[in-house]
Parts: structure tokens; sequence; C-alpha cells
């Protein structure tokens, strides 16, 4: 919703009947989690080796980088069952009017289940920085940035929100969070062809994602593809993931949404999982040209797992790039990640 008064709108879930119909009789995109459900427990393995002397003592996950992740949202609901005992929440803190564990909208509530549900290597870090769709000011957003990056020091930021307009407190703080190498992850907007892309989505080195169906078609709602930079877009229709509840008192359960911040969730997701992939298949190479873990080193890995489609989108496919499951292509996919980081 545009907030005429701010000049500035929460990029909401597009939940479309028809659409949603359409998916949940071929739901495809399953096709897609399950894959990279698969091979995140990949990493946990020793199947898949980049040479063929003895596997390690310990699989790749035992070894892999934890990422920690900060999900700037409308925080989450803390009593929620997919959260009881989930210790991968390491801090809640609001810059909202509601404490962080609180969640009406239950948009972030749905963000944050998507991560940890698609990854084992991930910590989360909530930042509220809103209740619902609108924002009032930005100036908590550009502190909440500089908290997340400097204070808690984490790898990755999800902002699944977007202005009309830029902001310059904000804009500095995603300038220092980049200088830190910090990666940040943005939703590209809703409105289709409509309007451009949404800030900081369209910040310079900030990766802007679009959203795809399960079959890897682009959705409609994206903004118009960009030429001569990455259009990067991932499942964002009909994810399912945590919901709070309407009733007081009543455990919550579970929601299908689409838009480009689903998407933004699962491509948060994806890097992690690379991450510690890429770290825990070739643990000799510490000392990458272009850092594994940082803005350039994601989208080094995202262009080798990707394909551009009609549109000029680049759909980012862990099935297809990991060829379902083949030792061969992924030893392919290694390689090719290997030559891009190691120029």
């Amino acid at each position: 919703m545009v907030s005429k008064k701010e000049d500035q709108h929460w990029i909401s879930s597009v939940n479309n009947g028809h659409r949603l119909t359409r998916l949940l009789e071929a739901p495809r995109w399953t096709l897609f989690i399950q894959g990279l459900t698969h091979y995140r427990n990949v990493v946990r393995s020793s199947s898949y080796l980049t040479s063929t002397q003895t596997p390690p003592t310990h699989p790749p996950q035992a070894t892999s980088k934890r990422v920690k992740v900060a999900v700037l949202d409308t925080g989450i609901d803390a009593n929620h069952p997919d959260f009881d005992g989930e210790d991968r929440i390491k801090q809640l803190e609001t810059w909202s009017d509601t404490a962080a564990r609180v969640d009406k909208s239950g948009h972030g509530t749905h963000t944050v289940s998507t991560i940890l549900w698609l990854t084992q290597n991930v910590d989360v870090y909530v930042a509220k920085i809103s209740e619902g769709d609108t924002l009032k000011t930005a100036d908590h957003i550009a502190e909440a940035i500089r908290v997340v990056s400097e204070e808690w020091d984490v790898d990755i930021i999800s902002m699944s929100f977007g202005f009309l307009r830029g902001s310059r407190k904000v804009s500095d703080e995603i300038e220092k969070a980049l200088h830190r190498r910090k990666i940040l992850f943005a939703a590209a907007s809703n409105d289709g062809g409509n309007m451009a892309r949404a800030y900081p989505a369209k910040q310079e080195s900030v990766i802007c994602v679009h959203s795809n169906d399960g079959y890897g078609n682009a959705s409609s709602f994206n903004p118009t593809a960009q030429d001569g930079t990455d259009n990067f877009c991932l499942v964002g229709e009909s994810i399912q993931a945590a919901w709070p509840s309407s009733k007081p008192n009543q455990s919550g359960g579970t929601k299908r949404m689409s838009g480009t911040s689903c998407a933004t969730a699962v491509a948060v997701a994806v890097a992690a999982f690379m991450v510690g992939f890429v770290d825990g298949n070739m643990p000799e190479h510490t000392n990458w040209v272009v850092p594994l873990k940082s803005p350039a080193g994601i989208r080094a890995i995202f262009r080798a797992m990707s394909e551009r489609r009609t549109g000029q989108y680049d759909m980012v496919n862990p099935v297809r790039a990991f060829g379902r499951g083949s030792e061969h292509e992924v030893r392919k996919l290694l390689t090719d990640i290997r030559s891009r980081l190691d120029i």
C-alpha cells in the first residue's frame, strides 16, 4: 500500500486467488523446495567431494560456516509452534511500537519461518521495523541497519520492504554495511510494469530479488527487468510458511503467500545454503580472490546457478544447477563457482 503522505510503502505480498488456486492444483514450486532441502542434506554427507580422496572424518555440514541473517520486517510471533524451542533465533529487537516477539502483520513470521525451514546453517536476528504495510519514517530503518551490521555483525540482511524514493540516511547505512562486506537482499516490488524497482532494491550493490513461479516463469507482479544488470528471480509464488493466529491464546498455523518479498526470503536461504555448501566442499580455499561471504561472492554464485529466461530475468534454480543429484553436475557447478571466485 502506498502512503501518499510519506511516499513510501511496504512491499506487501500478492495473494491473487486465481493464481493461488492454479498453483495449489499443480504446486510445482515444491520441486524447488524439495530440491533445496535435499541438497541441504547433501552438505551433511560426504557423497559429493571435489576429489576422489578419502572422505573427511566430519561431513561438510560439520565444518561449514554458520551464516548470521538479520531479518528487517514486522517481527515474529514468538509463540508460534514453529519457533518453539528454536535456538537458531539469536536476538530480537524492535524499532517499532511493539515488541519484536509480537507480529500483528504476519509478514515477518512468514519470512523467518521460510528461511529457517530451508536452512540448517543459519542463525536469525530479528529486527522489527514496522507493524504492517506502512512505514512512518526511514530513520529507524537506518538505525536498524547500523545495529545489525555493526553491533550484531550479521552476514546477510533481508529487507522485504520498499520506498518509492530513496532515503539518504538509509542509503548511508547501506553503504557502510556494504563496506563491511555485508550481503543485502531487497524485494524488487509487486507492482508489475506499472512501477520501477523499489528502493532499496534499486541501490547499487544491493541484491534485487524478483519472483518466479514453480515452472521458472517470471511472476506477473515483477517490475520490468533492467538492462545491463542482474535480474535474479527465485520461487516467490504460493510459498507456505508459519502465520500467526488471528485469535488470542490460539496457536498459529501456516499460510501460502506470493510476492517478491517471499522470493527474497528464499534467496536469503539459498545464499546461506550455498555459502555452507561451497565452504564444506572446498575447505582448502580460504583466501578467495572474490570473498565467498560477500555481495560479489553471492552474485557470482547466483550467476553460476541461474539461467536467463524470457523477459531478461535470471532464474536461480538449485535443482537445475545441481542436476537433480548427479555427482557430475555437482562437481561441474563447484568448478564453475571456483572459477568465478578465484578470478
